[in-house]
């Protein structure tokens, strides 16, 4: 072999190793990035917001229901507002603070969201003003309340004549209905009223109880009065309010009467009790429904802490009969006006109420 030959072969056989070596060197590591390159991190999914959250953009709404009555009178109002309250998953605190009514707002008004006042006493609502916070009101007499807070209002002109038009229509009654008529004294809107009942021939007065002129109390008056009428000599007894009314009935329970009802214009916790425990003697009731303005006035602040406008909205006397009042009195009572309750309510208070019941 010529020196050309051996020098080319020794040529590629040199150029095939270092081919080879070359090939032989281990790979970058993937990990290993080239200077001043950007890695991209995927966002995490953020998480749905639920209940509350979802609809206002806060976990926690307190809301504070103050009265100027006390527990008795307050008590189917605060329970309707509760309810419908927790039932969106609001926390609640309630204060029947009677006359201590300014301080217990102002006090409610330093750490609640929003504020439900409940006005069953004459007073002067003013002080439901300058919170800057959702506020409504339910005031029982009808007065006025502050702008730029919701008012529900009740107004009692129609009750004394409706509840007397409700003892004379009760069937079996006939004209003229024989009736023991109870009343605080001879000067009162019911006195007047019977008397021009009496003058059209609708009443027959069997016996009259005046307070203000008895040294008697009521139940042992009419005690005494019904030794003498056996079954079948009355129809009915008219009281001029729920007091003498339920003194009238505490006096038939004890001598075990049921053959007459007892009527009276006013609808309280305790009439509402004795309709559902004697039905056949607490057979109706006239006056304002306290439960239905509670749950009203719930929705009505929770409307505005989303935006919307205060509203306004006033209540006549309605006649409730005992029949129509169930176990849970408040739930029958919130279903008697179907129109008033189905006012105020939006599609996402049932987003809530469904959310917070599954819960």
């Amino acid at each position: 072999m010529n020196t050309r030959k051996m020098a080319a072969l020794l040529t590629a056989a040199m150029l095939c190793i270092v081919l080879l070596g070359c090939s032989a060197e281990p790979a970058a590591s993937s990990s290993e990035l080239p200077e001043g390159t950007v890695t991209v991190t995927p966002a995490p999914t953020p998480t749905p917001k639920e209940g509350l959250e979802a609809v206002f953009d806060k976990a926690e709404i307190s809301i504070a229901l103050v009265s100027n009555g006390d527990e008795a009178a307050s008590s189917l109002f605060f329970e309707a507002a509760t309810r419908e309250a927790e039932g969106m998953g609001l926390t609640v605190t309630a204060n029947a603070a009677g006359s201590d009514f300014d301080a217990a707002v102002r006090k409610a008004a330093e750490s609640a969201d929003m504020l439900v006042a409940f006005m069953p006493e004459e007073g002067d609502a003013s002080v439901l003003s300058g919170f800057g916070m959702p506020t409504a009101v339910f005031t029982a007499g009808g007065g006025s309340a502050p702008q730029g807070i919701s008012h529900i209002s009740y107004d009692p002109a129609k009750e004394l004549d409706m509840a007397f038009n409700a003892t004379l229509a009760y069937p079996p009654h006939d004209a003229p209905v024989r009736l023991i008529l109870m009343f605080e004294s001879e000067d009162s809107a019911a006195r007047a009223m019977y008397q021009a009942l009496y003058d059209q021939g609708m009443i027959f007065p069997k016996e009259k109880y005046v307070a203000a002129d008895s040294e008697s109390s009521a139940g042992d008056w009419l005690t005494g009065k019904l030794e003498d009428y056996v079954e079948g000599m009355l129809d009915a007894v008219f009281a001029e309010n729920p007091a003498l009314a339920a003194a009238a009935g505490d006096a038939l329970a004890a001598l075990s009467r049921t053959d007459m009802e007892v009527f009276c214009p006013g609808i309280t916790p305790d009439i509402v009790s004795r309709m559902q425990k004697t039905p056949d003697v607490f057979a109706k009731a006239v006056g304002r429904n306290d439960a239905l303005a509670g749950m009203l006035c719930v929705r009505a602040v929770l409307n505005m802490l989303k935006g919307g406008e205060a509203v306004t909205l006033a209540f006549e006397p309605m006649v409730v009969d005992a029949v129509n009042i169930g176990a849970d009195a408040v739930a029958s009572l919130e279903a008697m006006d179907p129109e008033s309750a189905a006012l105020f309510n939006e599609s996402w208070m049932d987003e809530l109420r469904a959310y917070y019941s599954a819960k």
